[in-house]
């Protein structure tokens, strides 16, 4: 039975097998290449796949003092691959000196000289940040001959500001890029300055490997296929421009009976084979001939396809022919250890927009010479490659000598709204912008887009006639997803059912889907056999209670669920909810967005008893439901969501009341999106809301981590000074407040490490305390939050254990920060993690109790900054579920804090 990609590679695999840098022909050109770098401001790099210039000639400006360098790669899985393959080089581990960054998966730092970038990113990069997002000594382009809209736009953003930062230096690196087109694009850089254009020379390079192409007349010669009516019959046709592009029976066969025959006559079993088709039902078609054969381990390479597992189709099998299933993504920039062989189906899908039917539309297409040569390129990398193309060279002689660019086939709403929303003013008009672009759009689809941009309310004309983005268009230009993806989530959200919105808005952008698709049933069959053998092995009685693994990613496995992109899923939900959060639309205090959890006799379930004997007397017992809740199919409410879902799918109908469909739903009203009050945070804040948490009678207030006790002077107006507790880093020598004579302090202690978990001296009277209040200290005013997320985190945990451990009743713990640093959701999820449940926000006075420190601008002026108080509950994990967890982390707590004594 053939493997799937998903399958483990076990010991019979080995791996990679390094690649012997110094024989690439990008090596003997290092001097030259640095010398004209530095020289020029824009240079072209022209070498062959496989020549080494995208993982060399980064590490050459590098060596040569001439960091930090950005590069740009135009899939995700090239970008993961490519930094992980310097990182190695320079033996390092990624995320140092060598980082990555695509979508929401960021893997880099401020110490990190070489990152590499999909164009996207680079692109939204640009447009928050305008100039400063381009802080590097060279921008390395790669691949620029694959024209996504994102390349298109980076290279015209790229040059914008070309006139601007005079020491930035550009490198341009294809394998078969149009040469001249580049050259007189950028012709009009300066006087006295050309693009210098460099070729990688390796046709005459020993220490290449060779590649020879063959088409079908040699296939079918080889094969022992009758040679009549080849174009008919695999080609469809005697031209690319006549004939039909679909992959029939026939072609799937001649590529399974060619894949044999190739087995059957190659000795060297570690000589891989990659196939190129153009569809996942392609791919799937094949790998069903595939699987039954024994001798073979099949990995598939596709957009739904996890990155991480596409990355061990690097592996190189001793016992089995690896064969290498790709779509169109594994065209550029990736070597695969021994390929030898590859079969091109010379077909592709390409996505385009239907002006008839308003969406996106996908068909398969011939390629062009372009695609055809970076597939070739894919083999004699790292030995002798032999190349098979399904279609005649007359055929192939008539295909385009380049795909046609992805901004003359799509429309352009979404780029034409991101680029109005842009801070910087040099690219920030798209009539202007996307006409100096390397094939500027044609001047109506730019008006399509603004025009229906206008309609939806996104974008409004200043009185000066430019196009500015109303609040509802900038809050659909922060989302991090495609447009209809943005607009759906906005419409949910009008009806009240943000939540569902979210999910569906982030699942029809996702790839990999979190569902496991058919190629991994064969990985799921044995885990799923491994667990039936679990069930009889009777040392293990508690196996039959638990999943077959507290492993996360074997959990999901065993469920047909894909680990990695759940945590996609979560991380862009909460991503969504942040930008929500600073933008407060209106509806946004009505949806309930993070879920509470739920006890069993609050929602619909089947009761699963569990009995409790109460001390001596066995009679006398109570029973407690340990069941989960659940929404059966009958719930009341299954019909109006179903009714709201409906409503919104209607909304997207072209034909609106003449559609021969039903329309019985009331038509909704439009959508009003305003800047208004939407949360009790934003309301006008009194001392009284923060008051009423202080304790009436008995028990004290502690003020955590309060440096010069600022705070807690403020509090001694408002309480008994004698009721307040306050903790401090500074030494008792360098504070004296008249009005605190009366509180209890503590000094020289760190936080939360020593106000929370004491080490013997300081001991803070935790049973006294009813109300906990901290005003978060954050050193960093920059981007990267994950030092401040820690430190939240580890004042949740703490705190948590000390509470639990102590058995500490009513007490109220009170965060104070910018609501810009972190949104509601964050704090709350952060909390959660720890079973602190957030109860109220409300906007910190102050006024009267003391000016925050943290203060943290914006310059979008649609997003409002303030000091906002977040009141936390702790709700303790139930003991039926998890036993007596409470004396474990008292005789846990009292180890650290007492280790010396005996816990009582």
């Amino acid at each position: 039975m053939a493997s799937s990609s998903s399958s483990s590679s076990s010991s019979s695999s080995s791996s990679p097998s390094p690649l012997v840098f110094s024989a690439l022909p990008v090596m003997s050109l290092r001097e030259r290449i640095v010398e004209k770098i530095r020289q020029n401001r824009v240079t072209l790099i022209v070498g062959e796949t496989g020549c080494g210039k995208s993982s060399q000639i980064p590490q050459f400006l590098l060596e040569e003092d001439m960091g930090p360098i950005l590069c740009t790669q135009p899939r995700r899985f090239a970008v993961v691959a490519i930094a992980n393959m310097v990182a190695r080089a320079r033996n390092c581990n990624v995320g140092e000196e060598v980082g990555y960054h695509i979508g929401h998966s960021k893997h880099s730092s401020e110490k990190s000289k070489i990152v590499f970038k999909t164009a996207g990113v680079l692109l939204e990069e640009m447009r928050d940040r305008g100039l400063n997002a381009l802080n590097y000594k060279v921008i390395v382009l790669d691949e620029v001959h694959e024209r996504s809209v994102e390349s298109d736009l980076v290279l015209v953003c790229v040059k914008q500001f070309l006139s601007k930062h005079h020491d930035l230096r550009v490198v341009l690196m294809s394998a078969t890029a149009d040469i001249g087109r580049y050259r007189d694009y950028f012709k009009d850089l300066g006087r006295g300055e050309r693009v210098e254009v460099l070729a990688i020379p390796n046709s005459n390079q020993k220490s290449f490997f060779e590649r020879k192409v063959s088409y079908l007349e040699e296939v079918t010669e080889l094969l022992g296929i009758e040679s009549d009516l080849q174009s008919s019959r695999y080609c469809n046709g005697f031209s690319p421009y006549t004939s039909p592009v679909e992959i029939k029976p026939e072609v799937h066969r001649l590529i399974h009976n060619l894949l044999l025959h190739i087995h059957k006559n190659e000795s060297d079993i570690e000589k891989s084979i990659l196939i190129f088709l153009p569809t996942y039902y392609s791919l799937e078609q094949q790998w069903h001939l595939l699987k039954s054969h024994s001798s073979f381990k099949v990995y598939i390479l596709h957009s739904s396809i996890d990155i991480e597992q596409a990355l061990t189709a690097m592996r190189i099998w001793k016992s089995h022919r690896k064969i290498i299933l790709a779509t169109n993504i594994a065209e550029s920039s990736v070597t695969i250890p021994k390929v030898a062989y590859v079969i091109d189906s010379c077909r592709s899908l390409q996505v385009y927009w239907d002006n008839n039917q308003k969406k996106d539309s996908a068909q398969v297409v011939w390629i062009s010479k372009s695609q055809a040569e970076q597939r070739r390129g894919r083999t004699g990398r790292t030995c002798d490659g032999q190349v098979y193309r399904l279609v005649t060279r007359s055929f192939y002689h008539n295909f385009e000598d380049f795909e046609r660019p992805d901004i003359l086939r799509l429309s352009l709403r979404q780029q034409v709204l991101l680029i109005c929303s842009t801070e910087s003013k040099a690219i920030n008009d798209p009539t202007v912008l996307l006409q100096k672009t390397l094939d500027p759009p044609a001047a109506n689809v730019v008006e399509d887009a603004l025009s229906l941009l206008v309609h939806m309310q996104a974008l409004k004309r200043s009185p000066r006639g430019r196009y500015e983005p109303t609040y509802y268009g900038s809050l659909l230009a922060s989302f991090s997803l495609s447009f209809d993806s943005s607009v759906l989530i906005l419409k949910f959200g009008d009806i009240g059912m943000l939540h569902e919105g979210i999910l569906l808005g982030i699942l029809m952008d996702t790839q990999p889907l979190p569902v496991l698709r058919p190629f991994g049933e064969n990985n799921l069959d044995k885990i799923r056999v491994e667990y039936l053998n679990k069930l009889l092995n009777p040392n293990k009685t508690q196996t039959i209670k638990s999943p077959p693994s507290k492993n996360e990613e074997e959990w999901c496995s065993f469920h047909s669920l894909v680990h990695s992109s759940l945590n996609h899923v979560s991380e862009m939900y909460e991503d969504i909810i942040h930008t929500l959060h600073q933008f407060r639309p209106r509806f946004l205090g009505m949806c309930d967005i993070l879920r509470s959890s739920y006890a069993p006799t609050q929602f619909q379930h089947s009761c699963v008893l569990k009995r409790l004997e109460n001390g001596d007397d066995q009679s006398s017992e109570s029973r407690t439901c340990v069941s989960l809740p659940y929404v059966a199919s009958s719930y009341s409410r299954t019909n109006q969501v179903a009714g709201k879902l409906a409503d919104v799918i209607k909304q997207g109908c072209r034909n609106g009341d003449s559609c021969l469909f039903s329309h019985d739903q009331s038509p909704s009203k439009s959508l009003s999106f305003k800047s208004t009050l939407c949360l009790p945070e934003d309301g006008i804040a009194h001392a009284s809301t923060l008051e009423k948490y202080f304790p009436k009678s008995g028990g004290c207030i502690l003020v955590m981590d309060d440096a010069g006790f600022h705070f807690s002077s403020n509090l001694a107006r408002h309480c008994d000074p004698s009721k307040i507790i306050c903790t401090t880093n500074l030494s008792h020598s360098d504070i004296y407040d008249a009005s605190l004579n009366d509180a209890k302090k503590f000094w020289e202690l760190s936080h939360p490490d020593e106000t929370i978990i004491s080490n013997g001296e300081n001991q803070i009277p935790w049973y006294d305390v009813k109300c906990i209040l901290w005003f978060p200290r954050f050193a960093s005013s920059k981007e990267n939050l994950d030092i401040e997320k820690i430190l939240l985190q580890n004042f949740f945990d703490l705190l948590a254990i000390r509470i639990l451990a102590d058995a500490l009743h009513g007490v109220q713990v009170i965060l104070t920060m910018n609501n810009i640093r972190f949104s509601q959701l964050q704090v709350e999820k952060l909390g959660r993690d720890s079973f602190f449940f957030l109860s109220e926000s409300f906007p910190y006075d102050e006024r009267s109790f003391g000016e925050l420190p943290d203060k943290l601008t914006t310059k979008k002026g649609m997003l409002t900054s303030k000091p906002v108080s977040y009141v936390f509950d702790l709700r303790p994990p139930s003991s039926v579920l998890f036993g007596n967890y409470r004396a474990t982390l008292r005789q846990c707590l009292y180890d650290v804090e007492s280790p010396s004594l005996v816990c009582p």
